[in-house]
């Protein structure tokens, strides 16, 4: 019986983990969501995710859940339909989209706050969606589609300062969808054409007293669904096919003064960016890049596009950085070959280079009952190591610091379930050690 299970580890270790996979995989073993993700932020150490669903991870959950990494909650009695986006503000979890109560506040009116505990209006809120929120100067900015704002004439934006609403000058005059920091300027991207009189083609930027186009911005037919900071760009992405005036499919990028194009760009709309391991992660509806098949997610490393692990089945419309993994959600429910009910992380050891000629640590008891030791070998780099340990299913469920130059942690167990585990010591991007470790 112990040969064979000697046997069953090894195959796992030589099959499971292979330090130059990119793979997805879905949280709490495959337990996700029952309907589409639109939203997703990090606040007190938690993932939250929010769109259009009742059960997460089999867990009561209306419209809002968090992840701890472990497994899934919920929110009070959480929203009582669409959520669009989630910010966090002044210490506080931030919720827009198209409902009316939040918990047993049934003021809430599109805008809601969550303060670890219970929720809470935002003023009298906005008579319509909100689509976008992010934190600018220290006040909090909606977006969406409405004309007003704590009872105040508001075209489609308006700001937060923790006790009043603000307009913004006279608006946009369409539907926002996103909102990004770049170079200490609010951008906006979306439906509209103008602000007041000014011609801003589906993209502006607010510079504390009024809106200004960015170039020419898009074709007239096209929209901006997601703006995200990369490599010292703004990228945009949307529904339109050119940007200043150029070529551009789908996606673009602005250096501060002038529209280029992202490669051949993709072949259908982009409603989601984000930037993990100095990689911009693109997600939307597109199919290909070029003659390359990306399926709904592609990766650009700032000179071509590649795909992650063959895609979803259907469209990615957020993505989020959470404990140094990055979270997909959406309307699909396989991602790569594995299912994956509306939301799903990607796991990535292609970024790290392994050197088996170092031997950086010593690694007991091992199998461990409740806890076990990490001795560091002398000539430690900086200080600043990271323990990382994974499941059978190459999933990360522990990131441990190892700081200052002590040469012995100790790392216990907590409820950590018996069975086998891969463990990685890192020292900037090189795996210094890996192997395998047994709780019993």
């Amino acid at each position: 019986m112990r040969k064979h299970l000697f046997c069953f580890y090894i195959l796992l270790f030589l099959a499971g983990f292979d330090t130059s996979a990119q793979s997805w995989s879905v949280p709490a073993s495959g337990m996700g969501l029952n309907s589409r993700v639109s939203a997703m932020t990090v606040y007190n150490g938690n993932l939250y995710a929010g769109g259009l669903f009742d059960s997460a991870g089999m867990v009561p959950s209306n419209n809002i859940a968090l992840w701890n990494g472990t497994k899934w909650d919920s929110l009070g009695s959480g929203l009582n339909s669409w959520v669009y986006s989630l910010c966090t503000y002044n210490g506080k979890l931030y919720a827009g989209g198209l409902f009316s109560s939040a918990g047993s506040d049934t003021t809430a009116n599109n805008i809601a706050q969550w303060d670890g505990t219970s929720w809470s209006h935002v003023g009298t809120g906005l008579n319509g969606a909100v689509a976008a929120l992010a934190v600018y100067n220290g006040e909090l900015y909606a977006a969406g589609s409405f004309a007003q704002a704590g009872g105040f004439d508001a075209n489609n934006i308006a700001k937060w300062d923790g006790t009043t609403w603000t307009v913004l000058d006279s608006g946009l005059n369409g539907i926002v969808f996103s909102l990004a920091i770049y170079n200490n300027i609010l951008y906006a991207g979306g439906a509209f054409k103008q602000s007041g009189s000014l011609p801003c083609n589906g993209i502006a930027f607010w510079n504390g007293v009024s809106w200004f186009p960015v170039g020419t911005g898009m074709d007239s037919a096209g929209s901006v669904y997601a703006l995200n900071a990369y490599n010292g760009a703004l990228y945009a992405g949307g529904s339109f096919r050119t940007a200043g005036g150029i070529p551009a499919n789908y996606i673009a990028q602005w250096n501060g003064s002038n529209w280029d194009t992202v490669g051949p760009g993709l072949d259908s709309s982009v409603l989601a960016l984000a930037v993990y391991d100095s990689t911009l992660f693109a997600g939307g509806q597109f199919l290909k890049s070029g003659s390359n098949a990306i399926n709904r997610i592609g990766m650009w490393n700032g000179s071509s596009w590649k795909a992650a692990d063959g895609g979803m089945d259907q469209y990615v419309s957020s993505l989020c950085v959470y404990n140094n993994v990055l979270y997909a959600g959406g309307a699909f429910t396989i991602a790569g070959n594995n299912s994956a009910p509306y939301i799903a992380s990607w796991l990535d050891f292609t970024g790290i280079h392994e050197q088996t000629n170092l031997s950086g640590l010593s690694l007991y008891p091992n199998p461990f009952n409740d806890s076990f030791t990490v001795e560091l070998f002398p000539g430690r780099a900086d200080g600043q190591e990271r323990f990382d340990l994974y499941d059978v299913f190459g999933k990360k469920i522990r990131s441990t610091l190892l700081k200052g130059q002590n040469s012995k942690y100790e790392i216990q167990r907590e409820d950590l379930p018996s069975g086998l585990y891969f463990y990685q010591l890192i020292s900037g991007n090189t795996i210094i050690s890996s192997g395998k470790i047994i709780a019993r």
